[in-house]
């Protein structure tokens, strides 16, 4: 019964949190995250779209 518990709590904590982005694209850090993985013109476009900023 104790498994089944935890179980249940681990689901809820993996999919309880719906789409929040951890990288946090969309907030104040687009250009930390375009610099730390060298994004080429192309990739930066895409993260633009993907965070509502076009």
């Amino acid at each position: 019964m104790k498994q089944l518990i935890c179980f249940i709590v681990y689901l809820f904590c993996v999919f309880g949190h719906g789409q929040e982005c951890l990288l946090g694209i969309g907030g104040q850090n687009d250009e930390n995250i375009m610099e730390i993985f060298q994004l080429d013109d192309t990739q930066k476009e895409k993260m633009m779209n993907w965070s509502g900023r076009t």
